[in-house]
């Protein structure tokens, strides 16, 4: 369950332990003599028991985990000290987790052993260690998590086994690989090689390439052999140097074979150095690309003559050369790749395998054509014979003595006529299944190996494979990167500067922005003399960067890794960005921080990231940070920056590149491409770029350029004129080598998919695209029905430097690095809906599924058809994570696709996806969905409904996303648009709370956005533009937020300004937001956010905005007014009233020309004239001078406003009485009456016509008509309505006593969407007391107050089962029920208001029995005693103890208590369930709103009658006292639990003073144990607590013998062992401190937030500590319980009241419903109007041995 929030997008920090192991690959294990079976760790054990603190505190700590920490091995270079060293600090870590397991921090020495331990890691010479400080000159690892396997084989003999592989081996691993995170991908060079491919003779040394990707990234194997009796056919290269063919040529005799060469290879001195090169196929033969099979087939025979010729020739003129050179033209293709993949792998056993397939006697038969595919035989006899020679030696020399035996499988399989025919041959068909199993099982073998070694490697850590990406993409940039040395400079000299501002380079798309600081990146290391921290991402190149929480969080651990420091990241962006400005601060003189962001631009909006709050505005010492963006306003950068950084010299624009840098540039370039051009083509290149001077264009011209040979004629060397037509070009060559068909389809997909694909994504996609498949097989058809991966592999090669492998998803996926190539292949792509509709539909089947294990029908050469394209599956879950590339993107494409019907059934209308998108992504991306859809499909009604209900629903569900289904079903119930979906919903396998009537505001109505996102705190303040569109928000959570009105969306949150914040006020023509807090007034700028000035005002009374475009602000003090430039902050002038008697210590209200003041009395009023600067008279209102009732709130102004054509002044009453002056006279004009029920704010607003005033009014709005004089109210909320403000009248916004912001559209006719009203009662009624469940049946009894008046009081019986009040007790103030204590199933006790107790029959509601005397006056102290036969209350007095007799009613003991408390009285009275321990505890002082507080306990022991007296020294001995309300004890009494205020031990009294639980042992009559989170005490203590958090307790539960729960001032629940004292588990999730509900019955306990801003209730398991379920309410819960028989949770609802109970739901099962019915023991209805009174509820009895005073008088005892 996901109860508590939290934000995975931070980094998968569950490895980050890994990440503090030294960097040293070499790792050996301890020795069986030293190694020590390691504790279970914290971090596994939050797993298990869903500590969501633990979790914050381990799991999301970089190097926090101390049991993580302690599993370090020990590198086998390092010294004998350093061993020492961390011998100690695993010690240390071992007895430090011990101690925080029992609650305590440990020792100083522990400390320090282990902040010392963590110094001595690892050399800081180590290449991973270089990496992280971001030395771009180290060699880099491969991140890829690819599994990446090169198939090696002959064509013609191996068809049937590499056609196996295809059919069913490589889908199941690529089904494998995808549960573990991996890509699994092949390359087989020898299926589907189109004519155009083969023309340029680049298959060989493509073959080269990609076999070396393959080595360089694959996890695990890369190599597969399947050689077996054929050598191959043999090639020769396609470029040879100069002097060696001049050589071969004079080796060659003359003749055709001469001439053949000299006709193919033609001298090329654009090649460096100078070579020969063989020309193209179809340049001579032009047929081999023609269309006619006939003549394309000649074509080919005539090549492959000609070739042949030529190979021969040159390997009969090898001899001349020495055997290596001689070497590439004799061997096969075949060997070549053997030769590099496997024969020069050092790592064979864990890389490569051979299949060696044995046919037996295969040499022995008759060459045919048949046998010709499996063994050399064609030709002469000299020529085969070489071959097979050749082919023996490559076998029995070179791989059998190279492979270790386990990588080899060898089958032995017998020859037929057909060769391997498994059609005809049964044992064929055995072979080939066995071959494929065998293969499958030895590949998932090594390649599950590999990933657990992996899994080992720090390499592996998401922040150092973060880092290690960046590296590597700076390194790419740099590899070609020459001149712009001027800017570079200017860099330099600001990283080198005392300058303490960003630096901000720009420039528009194209200019080498990124380039410049890939090089900046690279130089600085060089700069500052390799002593410092360079920390760098280019910003969208990967997931962790594509975001700016992940970006923060990655940045932070980089350096704080760096500096030995431990990173905890929270989760608030606020905190987080805190964190990351704490971790700048730690560079140093002598280790520098450099930090550069490339292409801010890049960055998702999410988390007011485009905002820059995160960036520092000042700088630290010694920290220096580099940004670049685009300059257009539409990104919002840098008008941004602008506002940050006032100095201009920071901002670098990039010039354009100067000639004599374009010149070194190219030579730089063609030098490390190894070519040359002609004079003339050089010119060319040069006056091309004076067109169009972009970096972009020269390096897009360059490109063309390079392939042009010294022999090629003008009319082929031409350039383009701009960066659009060069990349169109671009795209023919692509669309000519490729094929029109297979390009435009796969660039297509590509441009449309919303952030790129992987390479194994682009291929399936193809596979199922029939129009790409029909042209790639127009000549041939495969045994597969899929595309050859070759096809990817060398478009992908051709437009390798056009693209970028980027962040997408969590999956690294490419796609075209610059926003140029974008435009243009949308252009060229996706410019034809109805194209982009098929390519969308298209990815949409591949992300949902489609067609994973389905036969695909097509149509391919006038037939038809089905095939299994192979793809893999789409599940929503992969393994333990989620399958976020489908979640993201399945919904986009269906909408674009316009398919209502599969958009509904795959996403938007099935709750599996809901809730998994939930949890993989956020609310917001979800609803962004939504919104998608209904702009795509307005008039679907179930896409509208349910995207309404999780606009309701925000609160609850970014709190927790398990909520959707008791949400979506509380709200959209009795819709029959949305039957199906709920019985989805019913269908949830996590477990659910769901009440048992509707609770939850529906949609449809007026309220159309609940905005959550302010989190722990209410909301505070409230304003709005004039245009209506943004609204502004701040909150306790010390934040700003900025509202989309009509959207209902975030737009940005500005965090860091400050604790405090009373009020916000948007003001100077809407470019200033005042921020008001007790101290001081903080003026920031509303575009950016920035602080423009503060104002220290110390303490004034009152202040308000006025003048023009609220130019002004006014601050009170005293009969003086301060006036203030609100767009500078400048003093402008004082005014002071001329009666000094006025103390504008009141209201204040300003408008254009006035300003409105009300006295401290809230009697007297006047108005200042601001042209005039002069106040008016001092008015009384009401007019009644001599009045001295201060306590007549009726006559008190609660608030005032001014009409918006400033003619009048409205000025209101409490109740709502509106008076009416004429602004310059102030002569009432007339006085409207309004209702006496509910508070109204003190926030009044006019219309702009002037016509209606509203505000907010309790639990709703009010709005007064002025010219009709009526009132009245509408927008019912759940809680009270802080504020509300309009701009256009039809949108309102209010903020409420919660933490949600709700926006309501008053021109939607239906003002319901509520759910239905209570059947109870109506109206301003409440629940008086505790809910109190009746023994073994299904009533509650409680009082309730159905009236204004709380002594009308009434007792109510609810029958659970019938959801009705049964009985019902009304009752007078003067009988007025007190209390009520439950008897048995049919009786309570209950005290009256005449101080008597009484045992009322539920059943007839008549008083069965009246005690003897009176009971004290506080009347709510009873406890049981002996199974109930007897009670136990303060005497009238309240100082001592009397026990009645509950059969007779009669006092038949009192107990004394007095020794040496003095006067002090009663305050708290417990008894064990057993009724055997009574706990007595006296107070002095009794306060409302705080617990009383004890010197000493009493302690009765009814069986004995023995009484003990229990000092507050006795529990501590620094205590100051016994709190009084928070007390408990175990079910037998053997142990009692006080809560004292007390010094922890080891602490300063001065300052650390906290509540904390003490047990008391009453068998042995002595301290047990204390009960305190020091570790957590400490924090607080010196840590940053702005928000004074602490341990103090403020309540306790006893939840089994075994356990003890506590609620915190930390907000957290505190599991405790009784008998050890042991912390055991910290439970966090709510923002308020929570009370908590515990059942002995119940396998569960029940917390619920103690204030309305935190409206849930969270349900635990007492086992394992999970939150089980969770619910967030939108009505006023005063009380809960839980049903007798512990499956159901009661609550109780006031105004109006009800009663609610939620039971436990999991697919759809209610697991709350009793197995066995309860009897019924009250029939029928009975209502009842008072109580008799007897005369000894008057008189008391002259045999009452309570003897002492009344408790209402203050003399002695008798």
């Amino acid at each position: 369950m996901g109860c508590a929030s939290s934000n995975a997008e931070i980094g998968n920090e569950k490895e980050a332990h890994k990440f503090d192991e030294p960097f040293n690959s070499n790792k050996t294990k301890p020795s069986k003599k030293t190694e020590q079976k390691e504790p279970e760790s914290e971090q596994k054990k939050s797993k298990k028991n869903g500590e969501s603190i633990s979790k914050k505190l381990h799991e999301k700590s970089e190097s926090g985990n101390e049991s993580a920490l302690s599993k370090s091995t020990v590198p086998n270079n390092f010294d004998a000290s350093r061993v020492a060293h961390r011998t100690r600090w695993k010690t240390a870590l071992t007895k430090l987790k011990e101690r925080k397991k029992r609650g305590t921090c440990g020792s100083k020495k522990l400390k320090n052993t282990v902040k010392q331990a963590i110094s001595v890691q690892e050399p800081l010479d180590h290449p991973e260690y270089q990496i992280l400080c971001g030395n771009v000159n180290t060699e880099c690892p491969s991140t890829a998590k690819v599994v990446r396997i090169f198939t090696s084989s002959t064509f013609t003999d191996t068809k049937n086994e590499r056609n196996t592989l295809m059919e069913t081996t490589y889908p199941r691993l690529k089904q494998f690989c995808q549960k573990h995170g991996y890509e699994f991908q092949v390359v087989d060079m020898r299926w589907g090689i189109r004519e155009e491919a083969t023309d340029d003779h680049m298959v060989l040394e493509l073959c080269m390439k990609e076999l070396e990707l393959c080595q360089k990234l694959s996890t695990g194997p890369n190599f597969v052999s399947l050689l077996s009796h054929k050598y191959g056919y043999r090639l020769f290269p396609r470029q040879i140097l100069l002097s060696e063919f001049d050589l071969l040529l004079q080796n060659v005799p003359e003749g055709e074979d001469k001439k053949l060469l000299q006709k193919w290879f033609l001298k090329d001195d654009n090649v460096v150095p100078p070579s020969y090169v063989l020309q193209s196929i179809s340049t001579h033969i032009p047929d081999f690309l023609s269309s006619d099979s006939k003549k394309r087939n000649n074509a080919k025979n005539i090549w492959s003559t000609e070739s042949e010729k030529m190979r021969e020739a040159l390997e009969e003129a090898s001899q001349v050369l020495n055997p290596k050179d001689a070497q590439k033209y004799i061997m096969s293709v075949t060997e070549a790749e053997l030769r590099e993949g496997l024969l020069n792998e050092k790592k064979v056993e864990k890389c490569c395998l051979w299949v060696k397939r044995e046919i037996k006697d295969i040499e022995n038969q008759t060459n045919s054509e048949v046998l010709s595919k499996y063994i050399d035989c064609t030709g002469t006899e000299e020529k085969w014979t070489k071959s097979r020679a050749l082919m023996k030696n490559l076998r029995d020399e070179y791989m059998i003595k190279k492979l270790p035996k386990n990588n080899i499988l060898e089958y032995d399989v017998e020859w037929s006529e057909n060769g391997i025919d498994p059609k005809m041959n049964e044992k064929h068909r055995a072979y080939l299944t066995k071959f494929s199993n065998d293969l499958e099982a030895k590949l998932t073998s090594m390649i599950d190996d590999a990933f657990r070694e992996k899994s080992k490697a720090k390499i592996n850590h998401p922040v150092f494979t973060e880092v290690l990406q960046h590296v590597q993409f700076c390194q790419s940039k740099c590899q070609d990167f020459y001149g712009r040395s001027a800017t570079l400079k200017k860099i330099q000299d600001y990283i080198k500067s005392d300058n303490v501002r960003v630096l901000v380079v720009h420039g528009k798309s194209g200019c080498g922005k990124t380039s410049i600081l890939a090089m900046a990146a690279k130089q600085c290391w060089k700069w500052l003399g390799g002593k410092a921290t360079i920390v760098f991402r280019f910003l969208g190149t990967t997931p962790r960067s594509s975001e700016i929480r992940p970006l923060l969080g990655s940045l932070t651990h980089q350096i704080n890794k760096v500096h030995r420091q431990i990173s905890l990241l929270p989760d608030s962006m606020k905190e987080l960005t805190a964190v990351f400005h704490k971790s700048l601060k730690l560079a140093t003189k002598e280790q520098p921080l450099v930090l550069i962001l490339d292409s801010l631009d890049q960055l998702d909006v999410s988390d007011g990231a485009h905002q820059l709050a995160w960036i520092p505005r000042k700088l630290p010492p010694n920290v220096k940070l580099v940004v670049s963006t685009l300059p257009e306003s539409m990104y919002e950068i840098l008008p941004k920056l602008k506002t940050i950084v006032a100095d201009k010299t920071n901002f670098l624009s990039v010039p354009v590149l100067p000639d004599s840098d374009v010149t070194v540039i190219v030579d730089k370039w063609l030098l490390s491409r190894q070519r040359a051009l002609t004079s003339s083509q050089r010119t060319k290149l040069l006056a091309s770029f004076q067109r169009c001077p972009l970096p972009l264009f020269l390096k897009l011209s360059f490109d063309e350029a390079s392939l042009w040979k010294s022999y090629s004629p003008e009319s082929i060397t031409v350039l383009q004129t701009t960066v659009r037509e060069s990349i169109l070009h671009m795209f023919t060559k692509i669309e000519t080598l490729h094929g029109n068909t297979l390009v435009s389809r796969a660039l297509g997909y590509l441009t449309i998919s919303q952030s790129g694909l992987t390479e194994a994504e682009l291929e399936d996609i193809l596979s199922c695209d029939d129009d790409v498949l029909n042209d790639v097989y127009m000549y041939w058809t495969p045994p597969v029905r899929r595309l050859p991966p070759l096809l990817v592999v060398r478009l992908k090669t051709d437009l390798s430097q056009y693209l970028v492998d980027r962040g997408g998803d969590g999956a690294r996926v490419m796609y075209w690095y610059h926003r140029q190539f974008i435009e243009a292949a949308r252009s060229r792509y996706c410019k034809d809906p109805k194209i982009n509709r098929m390519l969308h539909e298209s990815l949409a089947n591949f992300f949902s599924g489609t067609w994973s294990g389905q036969k695909k029908p097509y149509t391919a050469k006038g037939q038809n058809g089905t095939a299994d394209r192979h793809v893999v599956p789409q599940p929503l879950h992969l393994g333990q994570s989620y399958n976020l590339r489908k979640i993201k993107n399945l919904p986009y494409h269906r909408i674009k696709a316009n398919e209502l019907s599969l958009l509904k059934t795959e996403c938007l209308g099935s709750f599996e996806f809901l809730i998994a998108k939930l949890h993989a992504t956020s609310l917001r991306l979800l609803l962004d969905d939504y919104i998608g859809a209904r702009k795509a499909f307005p008039e679907d009604k179930e896409l509208e409904l349910i995207s309404d209900a999780l606009e309701l629903s925000q609160d609850a569900l970014m709190s927790d996303a398990n909520q959707l289904a008791p949400q979506l079903l509380g709200r959209l119930q009795g819709f029959k648009d949305v039957e199906g979906f709920l019985k989805q919903c019913e269908l949830l396998s996590v477990p659910y709370l769901y009440p048992d009537r509707s609770l939850l505001i529906q949609p449809g109505g007026q309220l159309i956005h609940c905005l959550a996102g302010h989190g722990q705190g209410e909301i505070q303040s409230l304003d709005i533009t004039e245009n209506g569109k943004t609204c502004v928000t701040c909150g306790k959570d010390d934040t700003v937020k900025f509202w989309d009105v009509a959207k209902g969306r975030l737009i940005r949150s500005i965090d860091g300004i400050g604790s405090g914040m009373l009020d916000a006020v948007i003001c100077a023509n809407e470019k200033v937001i005042l921020l008001f807090s007790a101290e001081k007034i903080q003026a920031i700028n509303f575009d950016s956010g920035t602080l423009k000035y503060t104002i220290n005002h110390g303490d004034y009374s009152s202040k308000c905005v006025a003048g023009p475009n609220k130019s002004l602000l006014a601050t009170c003090m005293e009969n003086r007014i301060k006036l203030y430039d609100t767009n500078t902050g400048n003093f402008l002038q004082e005014i002071a009233h001329s009666n000094t008697l006025v103390n504008f210590d009141g209201l204040a209200c300003g408008s254009t020309n006035y300003i409105a003041l009300g006295d401290s009395s809230d009697r007297y009023f006047c108005t200042l004239d601001l042209k005039k600067k002069q106040f008016s008279k001092r008015v009384c209102w009401p007019a009644r001078e001599d009045d001295d009732d201060d306590d007549d709130d009726d006559g008190c102004m609660e608030a005032l406003t001014i009409s918006n054509d400033e003619k009048f002044l409205y000025i209101s009453t409490v109740n709502d009485n509106l008076d009416i002056f004429r602004i310059k006279t102030l002569k009432l004009l007339k006085s409207l009456k309004g209702e006496s029920n509910g508070y109204a704010s003190t926030n009044f607003y006019t219309t702009k016509d002037s016509k209606f005033i509203h505000f907010a009014k309790g639990c709703e709005v009010a709005f007064w008509d002025l010219e009709k004089e009526f009132l009245s109210l509408m927008m019912k909320h759940p809680v009270m309505v802080r504020d509300v403000k309009t701009a256009d009248w039809r949108y309102f916004i209010t903020i409420s006593d919660d933490t949600v912001v709700r926006i309501w559209d008053t021109t939607i006719k239906r003002s319901a969407g509520r759910p239905i009203e209570s059947q109870l009662f109506y109206g301003n009624c409440s629940i008086m007391g505790h809910l109190n469940p009746l023994k073994d049946s299904n009533y509650l009894v409680t009082r309730v107050t159905l009236t204004d008046d709380e002594d009308d009081v009434s007792l109510v019986v609810y029958d659970v089962e019938k959801k009705s009040i049964v009985r019902k007790l009304s009752l007078k103030s003067d009988q007025s029920v007190m209390s009520v204590w439950p008897l048995d199933q049919k009786s309570v006790i209950i005290s009256t208001q005449s101080r008597k107790l009484k045992i009322l029959d539920l059943d007839t509601l008549a008083v069965q029995k009246t005690f003897q005397g009176m009971s004290c006056k506080s009347n709510d102290m009873l406890v049981l005693l002996n199974g109930g036969k007897e009670v136990a209350v303060p005497t009238k007095g309240q100082k001592h103890l009397k026990i009645y007799d509950v059969a007779s009613g009669i006092c038949i003991k009192k107990i004394d208590c007095s020794e040496s408390c003095g006067s002090t009285k009663i305050d708290r009275l417990e008894a064990n369930s057993s009724g055997t321990i009574v706990v007595v505890l006296k107070t002095e002082e009794l306060d409302e709103d705080e617990y009383g507080t004890s010197e000493s306990a009493f302690i009765y022991k009814s069986e004995t009658s023995a009484m003990s007296v229990l000092k507050k020294d006795d529990l501590s001995s620094s205590s100051e006292y016994i709190v009084n309300g928070i007390f408990e004890m175990t079910k037998d009494g053997s142990l009692l639990f006080f809560t004292v205020a007390a010094t922890p031990e080891g602490g300063d009294p001065e300052r650390e003073c906290v509540d904390f639980v003490v047990s008391w042992d009453t068998r042995k009559d002595k301290k047990h144990l204390e009960f305190i989170d020091l570790a957590y005490h400490a924090n607080y203590q010196t840590g940053d607590n702005s928000k004074g958090l602490g341990v103090g307790v403020d309540t306790i539960e006893i939840l089994d013998d075994e356990k003890l729960i506590s609620a915190h001032d930390d907000f957290l629940i505190r599991v405790w062992d009784i008998q050890s004292g042991a912390l055991l588990h910290h439970l966090e999730g709510h923002h308020t401190t929570p009370d908590m509900y515990v059942s002995e019955n119940s396998p569960y306990f029940v917390s619920q937030g103690s204030c309305f801003e935190d409206n849930a209730f969270r349900l635990w398991d007492k086992k394992m500590f999970n939150c089980i379920a969770a619910y967030n309410h939108e009505c006023q819960i005063e009380q809960l319980c839980w049903s007798t028989d512990g499956l159901s949770v009661i609550g109780g609802q006031s105004y109006p009241i009800d009663f609610i109970m939620w039971s436990l739901y999991e697919k759809g099962i209610n697991k709350s419903s009793p197995t066995d019915k309860m009897a019924i023991v009250l029939e029928g209805t009975v209502e009842k109007t008072g109580i008799e009174i007897e005369s000894d509820d008057v008189y008391e009895e002259s045999d009452d041995l309570d003897t002492d005073s009344d408790s209402s008088d203050d003399s002695e005892d008798e």
